[in-house]
């Protein structure tokens, strides 16, 4: 059986627009409905789990974001880690750091020993 998207909303039974607090009501409410140490009709845990997940979501303002824009993909790239020294475009953690920093002192030398070496070879 393939997993279907949910929609964090309707589980909860909330308007799109709710608030903070028309979230945490709806959840609270739910939850003490569907937990299964009161509830023990089959599926309340699968139940609980899934109000539990879209409260999880809709609580916190960025996750909320991520959902409302992208719908069912909004975890897509949520775990993402740039690689140890990727820094990104100008970061000054990527491989050319000492290059960039020995080219800017090629005028004014340097007092590290590593730097002033790459920086007597960049400048002669």
């Amino acid at each position: 059986m393939a997993v279907r998207f949910q929609d964090y909303y309707q589980t909860l039974g909330v308007a799109r627009g709710a608030t903070a607090d028309e979230i945490k009501k709806a959840y609270r409410k739910l939850a003490r409905q569907w937990h299964p140490d009161v509830n023990k009709t089959a599926g309340a845990n699968d139940k609980f789990k899934q109000i539990t997940e879209a409260y999880e979501v809709l609580k916190d303002p960025k996750k909320r974001q991520l959902y409302d824009r992208l719908g069912e993909n909004w975890r897509a790239g949520e775990e993402f880690t740039p690689p140890p020294g990727s820094g990104g475009f100008g970061g000054g953690d990527g491989p050319n750091q000492s290059r960039n920093q020995g080219i800017a002192e090629c005028d004014g030398g340097s007092t590290d020993a590593e730097v002033g070496s790459k920086v007597s070879t960049l400048c002669s």
